[in-house]
């Protein structure tokens, strides 16, 4: 999102600015593109690794940790903690964030149980019901069968936290993407 921003505010309006000779002071402004990368680019974003270690049934938060250490040990913007504690750094462009990586892997396979999942559909509330109702049905597809024909149901493997958090921002921001946002030009500033 403060790449959207970034891009809108800064990028554009201040190419608007040169188009229509305006004079104004340049704003510089960190591109934060290659944080973002760092976090969700395929094939070895942090997010992207976090989802591949929780696939496998025997790995653990020190096997992430490791893994992301090897994938972007020579990235400007990740830095492994001085001593071995289980964390990394992230380096934003607000500032340095450290992320504790304890209960990482457990955070993000945090799934609903199937019988839990049908306990809240059987709801009295037709609000709790309907809502449990299309998260159900979200998790399930549906296929034709090349051989039959017959409409086939299958349930893919389960989504973790970090694929759901991704696919929404990724929908929020293709979203916003088209929409013409517009901004009120100041030309002669009002000092008081």
């Amino acid at each position: 999102l403060q790449f959207y921003f970034n891009k809108h505010v800064f990028s554009l309006e201040q190419a608007e600015y040169a188009k229509e000779e305006i004079l104004w002071s340049n704003i510089s402004f960190h591109d934060n593109r290659p944080v973002i990368d760092l976090i969700s680019k395929k094939p070895n974003g942090i997010l992207l690794a976090l989802d591949d270690e929780s696939n496998f049934p025997k790995s653990t938060d020190q096997s992430f940790l490791e893994k992301i250490n090897f994938l972007h040990a020579n990235s400007e913007f990740y830095e492994k903690p001085r001593m071995s504690s289980p964390e990394f750094l992230v380096k934003h462009y607000a500032g340095t964030v450290t992320y504790h990586v304890r209960h990482f892997l457990d955070k993000n396979r945090d799934t609903l149980r199937a019988d839990v999942m049908q306990l809240m559909i059987q709801s009295k509330s037709d609000m709790i019901a309907t809502m449990f109702r299309e998260l159900r049905d979200k998790t399930v597809t549906k296929t034709i069968s090349k051989t039959s024909g017959s409409i086939v149901t299958m349930k893919p493997k389960t989504s973790t936290v970090a694929a759901g958090f991704h696919e929404s921002l990724l929908n929020l921001t293709e979203l916003m993407s088209k929409c013409h946002p517009w901004f009120v030009r100041c030309l002669k500033p009002n000092n008081h």
